[in-house]
């Protein structure tokens, strides 16, 4: 049955609140700001189909109904990167990883330029695609099949750990992707990758799942994997696009393939739409947190600490005071063998494990202690970095004259304050309660343009004018409610 749901998880987070204009504006990870639940109106609402597919065997001669289904979720994402940036060596390696462009394609593509595809799951405008699509873009615009125009997208959040990011539009009737639940893969599915390969808008390929959980292929620099692996055809361009399953629902995203290889990988959806509400709510990835340090034993130290042969595991070598681990009584030489029941490989996929679940998330662990079976019931914590991330959010911006901050304006400001058609610098009113006619005039959020006639676009030049101590009287120019105002400061 096909419904429409609200993700919201519950977590011992400070919200981003409605209070302060400030709250919830960070630059996360290089691709923007982030924005809380409240700023951007709700929570995430997606389309999801989580029945399986049909047991038994079924001849199809065609697959049209379903790719039409899902056509005018798809869409293009056009990238633009400042010349200046741009290094020939690099630009490739950048944005497209493990791809073969061949000597024709990367001669044809500008070098500032870039092109991937992105998922719609949301009619309010939220797009997935991949972190390595839109990173360190300077522009990005998305193209709808319906329309020729390009749309400005910025990007609300981005995970380079899963070669993820979010990115909003502002548009009327969007038609968002149905999602299916990708715990149901099975090796031998059908699947269809759709995106823009080499600019080829709305190109579909057709294969099977080869694979479910691959986790160590090494396509994700200094990442986590768990990709499906599939026959189907992934070329540049079509980072970012929809797997998509028999019946058009989508059931991962599109990510590289091996170069020369017919293999292909993309990201679960289920653990792309964990991602996307993480960002929603709280800017970042939260991860769930255990607390330990480890290490991989060969098969011959497993059969040492007990291990039956066959059977994989990491040995703890260190617990942080005051962790989850630590609570639940975990200690140095004790061997973690499944999670939840999931027999763990290797160190990198408990922490993959780990990843998938929410802070306050409890997880059943099972193990060896001096050879015996041992299991324990953790809460998992909050990672530290997530800690580090809310003392970065609190309400800042540069004083510049008493009672007034100012700051720029930045990605995230431009969704919340529904400006995505401004592009040039500007300097934003972040706090105001200066004397005189303007404490009631000057708003949180208000553009401010020029003072005293002088045109400003940066903070630095901003304080210069204040900073002249022979000047007494300041005309701010501000735009206000998309209006352009006036109003006067003096200093005593």
């Amino acid at each position: 049955m096909i419904g429409r749901i609200s993700w919201k998880m519950e977590l011992p987070l400070r919200p981003r609140g409605r209070g302060s204009f400030l709250a919830g504006v960070v630059t996360v990870l290089g691709l923007g700001g982030s924005l809380s639940a409240a700023d951007l109106g709700s929570e995430l609402e997606v389309v999801r189909d989580p029945a399986r597919l049909p047991g038994a065997s079924q001849v199809v001669l065609s697959y049209s109904d379903a790719v039409e289904r899902i056509q005018d979720s798809v869409v293009t994402v056009l990238t633009e990167a400042a010349a200046e940036e741009v290094r020939e060596d690099e630009a490739s390696k950048s944005k497209l990883p493990r791809f073969d462009l061949g000597e024709e394609m990367e001669e044809s593509l500008p070098k500032n330029r870039g092109n991937g595809s992105g998922i719609i799951i949301s009619k309010s405008g939220y797009i997935l695609t991949n972190h390595h699509v839109v990173a360190d873009a300077a522009k990005i615009t998305v193209r709808l099949r319906t329309s020729e125009d390009e749309l400005a997208a910025v990007v609300v959040g981005g995970d380079p750990i899963f070669d993820l990011a979010l990115l909003k539009v502002e548009a009327q009737d969007l038609a968002p992707a149905t999602l299916a639940d990708s715990s149901n893969v099975r090796v031998g599915d059908v699947v269809l990758a759709l995106g823009s390969p080499f600019g080829l808008e709305q190109t579909l390929t057709m294969g099977v799942v080869s694979a479910t959980g691959r986790s160590t292929v090494g396509l994700i620099r200094n990442g986590l994997e768990d990709f499906i692996q599939t026959d189907a055809a992934i070329n540049p361009g079509n980072s970012g696009g929809p797997l998509l399953d028999g019946l058009g629902r989508v059931v991962g995203v599109n990510t590289a393939r091996y170069m020369g290889e017919n293999i292909g990988f993309a990201i679960p959806i289920n653990l792309a739409l964990k991602v996307a509400e993480d960002l929603v709510q709280y800017g970042i990835v939260v991860r769930g947190y255990l607390g330990i340090r480890y290490a991989e034993l060969a098969a011959s130290e497993l059969k040492k600490a007990g291990v039956p042969t066959g059977r994989m595991g990491i040995v703890i070598t260190d617990i942080m005071a005051a962790s989850p681990a630590d609570k639940a009584g975990f200690q140095p030489g004790d061997v973690i063998l499944e999670v939840n029941g999931r027999k763990i490989r290797s160190g990198t996929h408990l922490r993959l494990v780990l990843a998938s679940k929410a802070p306050q998330a409890e997880v059943s662990i099972n193990g060896l202690r001096e050879g015996q079976e041992i299991s324990w019931k953790v809460l998992l914590g909050i990672p530290p970095e997530v800690e580090k991330y809310q003392a970065q959010t609190q309400p800042s911006g540069l004083e510049v004259f008493p009672g007034l901050r100012v700051m720029m304006l930045t990605d995230a400001l431009r969704i919340k304050l529904k400006l995505t058609d401004v592009r040039e610098k500007r300097v934003l009113i972040a706090q105001s309660y200066p004397a005189g006619a303007a404490q009631k005039q000057l708003q949180e959020g208000d553009q401010l343009l020029a003072i005293n006639g002088q045109s400003v676009s940066t903070i630095d030049q901003v304080q210069k004018i204040f900073s002249d101590p022979e000047a007494t009287r300041f005309m701010l120019k501000v735009v206000s409610q998309d209006k352009t105002t006036y109003q006067l400061i003096t200093r005593s």
